[in-house]
């Protein structure tokens, strides 16, 4: 798979426990809860990796390692690029072009470079344009003479309480797939992945995939946490989200499972990106989330309610934790329709209930 350009997010971080927190403010200050994956993709059973990614800015702290896509970014003329030194350091490959113009000469990074603007070829000769140069990118990643996609190490929630199978997932069916769970490298001689490996203590887990062809990808590092005192709740209910109207009071339940001998509270949050599929961006923040479309999560009771002021289809993040044990969350991701209030016929193709997605993909 490859993928269109978009901007890196900012990277998770680590707090002294091992946990992962985000580089943010919560309500109160304090960081936020993750995982920003959802820990039970829609599809589980099929990889999402990318393969290449065309990447038009860049934050301060993105972190490049061994399993992620080639990159394409753009620079101007006498510019170099910010993310060469990581993608080299992660020893994946990269590629920044040049786009002609005084507009943008010495520019480190460029974000939207017009389609149309003048570059150079891959072979760094011939005349092109933006569009035809990432178009090539695409094309040069998506063939089966590149390196091996790595595969994907699942749950993506990485605490558990007592037990917890790891599977991994492969990008392609003619690929092997070989792990370890003592810390060091895996290579073909390492254990074969046959199913579910079963974890009962903290334990790092790294996995290569072997293609066909008999070469290896990078290698997919996951560490699993076995937290009894911090373990997150589960979130069990609803579904699919219903459907909700303009104009029309909207409320729907979240609930979750306390985690085992959990004594705080679970509190939830809206958190991540809104995206109207049918318009422009909402903003990221609850607050702003409730402006634009008219819908809060209420943080105690886990509700779900207003009055929505905007049509369109919206991807939101709901997670759930339990106060002051470490902010370690479950999330769910979830597909929210609004239609107007005189329903026009739809041209989304989306069904009669709105199902939960994974990452921030819409399937339909």
């Amino acid at each position: 798979m490859v993928s269109a350009h978009t901007a890196l997010p900012t990277s998770s971080l680590l707090d002294p426990r091992g946990r992962a927190t985000l580089a943010g403010h919560f309500r109160n200050g304090s960081r936020a809860p993750v995982p920003m994956d959802d820990p039970r993709p829609f599809y589980s059973k099929f990889s999402s990796r990318l393969k290449g990614m065309a990447v038009d800015w860049v934050h301060n702290e993105v972190l490049l390692s061994a399993d992620d896509p080639a990159l394409l970014t753009y620079v101007g003329e006498g510019g170099t690029s910010e993310l060469e030194p990581r993608w080299k350091k992660a020893g994946i490959d990269g590629v920044a072009i040049v786009v002609e113009g005084a507009g943008w000469k010495g520019a480190n990074s460029i974000h939207v470079p017009p389609v149309t603007g003048k570059t150079l070829a891959a072979d760094g000769k011939t005349p092109s344009v933006v569009r035809d140069r990432v178009l090539e990118f695409f094309r040069e990643q998506a063939s089966a003479e590149k390196r091996t996609v790595a595969p994907e190490v699942r749950p993506n929630r990485r605490t558990f309480v007592m037990r917890v199978e790891v599977e991994l997932v492969a990008a392609a069916a003619d690929t092997s797939m070989h792990y370890t769970t003592d810390g060091s490298e895996p290579t073909a001689a390492s254990p074969a992945y046959k199913g579910p490996v079963p974890l009962t203590k903290t334990t790092t887990v790294k996995a290569i995939a072997i293609g066909a062809d008999g070469r290896s990808s990078g290698v997919t590092t996951a560490v699993y946490i076995a937290d009894a005192a911090h373990g997150p709740p589960t979130i069990t209910e609803p579904k699919p989200l219903p459907r909700g109207k303009v104009g029309q009071v909207y409320s729907v339940d979240f609930a979750a499972e306390p985690a085992a001998g959990a004594v705080k509270p679970v509190r939830w949050l809206l958190q991540g990106q809104h995206r109207n599929a049918g318009g422009p961006n909402a903003p990221k923040e609850d607050k702003g989330f409730a402006n634009y479309v008219g819908l809060s999560i209420d943080p105690e009771t886990g509700r779900l309610h207003g009055t929505p002021k905007r049509a369109g289809a919206y991807v939101l993040q709901v997670q759930a934790y339990h106060f002051g044990a470490g902010l370690v969350a479950d999330s769910r991701t979830c597909l929210l329709v609004i239609e107007p209030l005189t329903r026009t016929p739809s041209k989304t193709g989306f069904g009669k209930a709105s199902p939960v997605v994974s990452s921030w993909a819409i399937y339909e």
